[in-house]
């Protein structure tokens, strides 16, 4: 070959190719299916051509309920909400209490739990919470003490007339606070 004035030597390489297409991972080799939500499309490699395809509009999960709530029918009590959740076109019942009470009474700090002795200068008084009631005394010596709201409650200025929320007189040496449950 002469080109400018120039001649150029010229020698054909023999290449060989045996790579064969491959379609990439989590795809489908094959015949597109003539289906919605399907996309297609062909890989060639060293003059081999083949169809590749796959879903896009793959949904592989399932429903679940959030921690601390339970999944099934929902139970027909008192105090229990219940919600659906839906995901990939699957739609599970959730449900959880709303008054879940997990506290135990405690008598106030340096008083005492138990029977109340029958002796003079001695005040008793009963502890509430979740279902369970428990008796405090303590000496009655000198009565400076001001009445305390159990842990789990907590002090307001009066009691509601609509019995909306729990709600109670706490006394102590002639003192009387008004205690209600903490409203989630």
């Amino acid at each position: 070959l002469e080109l400018c004035g120039y001649e150029i030597w010229c020698e054909e390489e023999e290449y060989s190719c045996e790579a064969e297409p491959v379609c990439p991972e989590g795809t489908n080799e094959g015949d597109c299916p003539d289906e919605d939500g399907v996309d297609c499309w062909t890989e060639s490699e060293c003059g081999t051509t083949i169809a590749c395809w796959e879903y896009v509009d793959q949904c592989l999960g399932m429903p679940v309920c959030p921690q601390g709530a339970s999944e099934g029918e929902c139970p027909d009590e008192e105090g229990v909400i219940c919600w659906e959740e839906e995901y990939c076109g699957v739609t599970i019942t959730c449900w959880e209490y709303v008054d879940q009470c997990l506290g135990l009474p405690v008598c106030p700090p340096g008083t005492n739990q138990g029977d109340c002795p029958d002796e003079d200068g001695v005040i008793c008084w009963e502890e509430d919470m979740c279902g369970v009631t428990v008796t405090c005394w303590d000496y009655a010596i000198s009565c400076d003490a001001i009445p305390v709201c159990p842990e789990g409650s907590e002090e307001v200025q009066e009691c509601p007339e609509d019995d909306q929320y729990p709600c109670w007189e706490e006394e102590m040496c002639g003192t009387v606070i008004y205690c209600a449950e903490y409203q989630p």
